[in-house]
């Protein structure tokens, strides 16, 4: 428990003041209902916040370099024309302009146009070992609530180009996934890539949720 109260303060600190622009909560709503046709929810609704200057993890990228790679396209033609440079790759500490990637994933998909599921070969691949600090404070979750708090509050330390909501009642909670801030021609990808990535890193957490709605 302080081990990960420790990581939280840290995050915090590089969150910084990026904090502030790319993470929000909407409204905290004790006595709110939100209703649907089929869902009821009283406690509250939070919500990411996307824009172009997001800084992500170069992880990610290097991660759609090598699925590239795999396929025959070579990484200065997917770099070509974005911020991002081949040695960055190779810096456990370099970060990305959420812009540079939507040109490097623009120039896989016209490279690869008769490819379905890029995105979803790339977000399976994502390993909460590989987000440094954040993927330490996710494994030190206990609850998938514990999860969600953390994702929320330090959005900008993920990988996400996706906008997140949360819609958390008594004993039901809603995720929607939100493309329409991205431009037209990526939001396939990148909803592909994110929602695959969510699965794969949080699944201890997922497939029991996943297992109950299976039917449906």
């Amino acid at each position: 428990v302080i081990a990960s109260r420790v990581i939280v303060q840290v995050l915090s600190r590089c969150a910084g003041a990026a904090m502030t622009s790319t993470v929000r909560v909407t409204r905290h709503l004790s006595e709110w209902d939100y209703r649907t046709e089929s869902w009821e929810f009283r406690t509250r609704m939070a919500t990411t916040a996307w824009s172009a200057d997001l800084r992500h993890p170069i992880y990610a990228t290097r991660l759609l370099c090598e699925v590239a790679n795999e396929r025959g396209v070579p990484t200065s033609d997917l770099l070509a024309g974005s911020g991002i440079g081949t040695a960055d790759l190779d810096d456990p500490e370099a970060v990305v302009a959420a812009s540079d990637e939507i040109v490097a994933v623009r120039r896989l998909l016209a490279a690869l146009p008769d490819q379905p599921g890029l995105g979803i070969d790339v977000g399976s691949r994502f390993r909460l070992t590989h987000l440094g600090l954040f993927g330490f404070a996710a494994m030190s979750c206990a609850t998938f609530r514990e999860l969600l708090d953390v994702s929320m509050r330090y959005f900008s330390l993920t990988m996400l180009n996706i906008d997140v909501k949360v819609f958390e009642g008594a004993d039901s909670c809603l995720l929607e996934f939100v493309v329409d801030q991205l431009p037209v021609d990526v939001q396939e990808f990148f909803l592909e890539r994110d929602v695959a990535s969510i699965a794969t890193t949080v699944s201890q957490f997922a497939l029991p949720v996943v297992a109950r709605y299976a039917d449906q």
